[in-house]
């Protein structure tokens, strides 16, 4: 069996495409890769359409945009303190409500602050709590575990 695989290996060996082939596809393979020129009519006046074309499109743009008149086109002052009164901003009046919203945060965070009967100031509950954690810490063999460790 392995002996007659053998053979078709070789036989395969020997096989060769026609001369004729070869030299068919070496010529097609050299005309592929040689740079080819064509100065074709048709692509120049592509490119003179495409340029006709952008060229036009922005005079058209250029020309048929509103002119939006600007705050400092003129130096006329009354132009332009007719203008400045025309605009709304009204910053002072932004600035007192931010004034007046922030005294009262201030307010209220005083008077919590300020406030000892509430649940989370109230130092009988603080007390409390402080034993629980001391008798909880000194339960606990944390110390010891890590003195082993440690050795």
């Amino acid at each position: 069996m392995t002996n007659h695989i053998a053979a078709q290996l070789k036989a395969l060996k020997r096989v060769r495409p026609h001369p004729a082939l070869m030299a068919h596809g070496r010529t097609r393979l050299l005309a592929a890769l040689e740079p080819r020129i064509t100065a074709s009519p048709w692509r120049s006046l592509e490119w003179a359409g495409a340029l006709t074309f952008a060229l036009m499109f922005l005079f058209v743009a250029t020309f048929s945009l509103p002119a939006k008149p600007t705050l400092s086109a003129s130096l006329n002052e009354e132009l332009l303190s007719g203008e400045l009164a025309e605009l709304p901003i009204n910053i002072e009046l932004q600035e007192l409500t931010y004034r007046a919203s922030t005294e009262r945060t201030l307010e209220s965070a005083i008077a919590e602050i300020t406030e000892t009967e509430g649940a989370h100031l109230n130092s009988s509950v603080l007390s409390s709590e402080f034993s629980s954690l001391e008798a909880a810490s000194s339960s606990s063999d944390i110390d010891v575990l890590l003195d082993k460790v440690l050795e």
